[in-house]
């Protein structure tokens, strides 16, 4: 009967301890590491989305040919 008692007391404790760590644990840990990726996550996007504008642009694919036409003619003068 004593051991059943003991266990029921402490068994109850020990529950509550491990709530309260897990508890704190995610208040503390997880929840600003979540945040964290969040704003991140937004950037990245942000800066894909930057990054297909300028890609896809005419403009782009036109200045891209003219350094390499005016590298190939740079490498040319210089042999």
């Amino acid at each position: 009967m004593l051991l059943k008692h003991l266990i029921k007391r402490y068994l109850i404790w020990m529950v509550l301890s491990y709530v309260v760590i897990a508890g704190v644990v995610y208040f503390f840990v997880f929840v600003p590491q979540r945040k964290v990726m969040e704003k991140r996550r937004e950037a990245k996007a942000e800066i894909e989305y930057e990054y297909m504008k300028i890609t896809s642009s005419p403009a782009f694919i036109r200045s891209l040919d003219a350094a390499i036409t005016a590298g190939t003619i740079k490498t040319r003068d210089y042999e």
